[in-house]
């Protein structure tokens, strides 16, 4: 049996060897220990993943052995929370050679610390087609290099449930605007009190989600769609008070609010999929739910979501890259898919089969809702971006809790931004 490893390492510990990542870098890490060659000797690559993967990461490692007889892959485990410069600390202090990374800023600042290893060359000689990995494969490279391959991807949809919509007499919801989302959401909220029936929940910790779907983002001049995307929280939360308001959401969790029965619709990522699959096997829950395209701006293509891609790299401290490549490609390529869709997550890489069999894993659902859909990338390659999505969520929390007016807020982001880039 595959050893495990608990990696569950927290902040003050993280902290000590953080520091020990090289600062000022400008320039990428080169091919980094690649004179390994692929043969027969016994050999044991470390994978670090962060814990949420623990249902299926053995699967994979498991697979890749009984492919490769002689490979052994261990597994460890962080918390999801880690920062890139958390990350970089943990790659100088453990002996790892594959690294699991939730989005390509973690890349860029690892790429530029020299901790993770280019791997444009072997992806170039592996016959690997970057089309299968849909319209946002190109944004996970850097100034045309790549340090990673995508493993699998999150992708936002509308959850909603069924039996609301039966009992109010209406069809599942399609293809809406957000101001569509808006109307509706309005017209289902009823009653009061616990047996209160919510037209939606939007979790509050997404504050741009307008200006990603038109491909623009925080570092952008024109700031309209952030101001709207606010405006619009504000609207089903205050004013129309369809959805529960960021108060009212710190009682329980998003999924325990759905999972209740009491919620309509739900804007969220493809987790839940998987979140409530798990608890209907587990008998916590009987909720009626299906999934529908995510809610679209005015005139804006059909479809139009966003998401990540989950990211794999090679440790520059591996000095085996080629061996470290081959589980690469196996977990990021065809066969890896295949084990992600079987266990209802959704592949970075997909063709028709893997959709079947991600079809086949959620059951009676609408699949179709993640495949039919033009994805847009959450964060963009931009080193800095989570500081200026903190400067956004410092103002927005206050606007959207009553405290300052939208003009002050976008003001006050304005200013933020300004000092920042100042600094510098």
């Amino acid at each position: 049996m595959k050893k495990q490893i608990n990696c569950m390492l927290r902040f003050k510990l993280i902290l000590a060897f953080a520091i020990l990542a090289v600062s000022g870098c400008t320039k990428f890490a080169e091919n980094i220990g690649t004179s390994a060659a692929y043969t027969s000797t016994p050999q044991t690559l470390t994978y670090c993943t962060w814990e949420d993967e623990e249902g299926y990461a053995e699967k994979l490692a498991d697979a890749f052995e009984a492919e490769n007889p002689g490979i052994t892959v261990n597994i460890k485990y962080i918390s999801a929370a880690l920062t890139a410069k958390e990350i970089s600390g943990l790659l100088d202090k453990e002996d790892i050679d594959i690294i699991g990374l939730k989005n390509i800023n973690d890349v860029l600042y690892l790429a530029k610390n020299y901790k993770i290893t280019k791997i444009t060359g072997h992806i170039a000689s592996s016959g690997i087609d970057g089309s299968h990995y849909g319209n946002m494969y190109n944004d996970v490279s850097i100034d045309g290099e790549y340090y990673c391959l995508p493993t699998r991807k999150t992708s936002w949809v509308l959850a909603y449930n069924k039996d609301i919509f039966k009992k109010e007499g209406l069809n599942g919801p399609g293809q809406m605007t957000w101001d569509e989302y808006a109307s509706l959401a309005k017209q289902l909220t009823k009653g009061s009190g616990e047996d209160k029936q919510w037209g939606g929940y939007f979790v509050n910790w997404f504050y741009d989600f307008m200006g990603i779907q038109e491909k623009n983002y925080l570092y952008d001049d024109d700031l309209t769609y952030v101001q709207k995307s606010l405006e619009f929280m504000n609207r089903i939360y205050n004013e129309d008070k369809s959805h529960m308001a960021p108060k009212e959401m710190e009682q329980e969790s998003w999924l325990e609010a759905f999972e209740s029965g009491n919620i309509a619709m739900m804007p969220q990522g493809e987790w839940f999929v998987g979140m409530i699959l798990e608890d209907e096997k587990n008998g916590k829950t009987d909720v009626d739910w299906d999934i529908a395209p995510m809610p679209v701006l005015e005139n804006q293509k059909t479809g139009t979501t966003w998401g990540l891609y989950q990211l794999a790299s090679i440790s520059a401290k591996c000095g085996r890259t080629d061996i470290a490549f081959e589980f690469l490609k196996f977990l990021c390529g065809e066969k890896g898919a295949e084990l992600y869709a079987s266990n209802g997550m959704i592949p970075a890489y997909t063709d028709t089969e893997i959709q079947n069999t991600y079809r086949s894993a959620i059951g009676n659902h609408n699949a179709d809702a993640f495949f039919h859909t033009y994805q847009i990338q959450e964060k963009p390659a931009y080193e800095g971006y989570a500081d200026l999505e903190d400067m956004l969520e410092k103002e927005a929390i206050l606007y959207l809790n009553g405290k300052q007016s939208i003009e002050i807020t976008m003001q006050n982001f304005k200013k933020a931004r300004e000092e920042y880039y100042a600094k510098k």
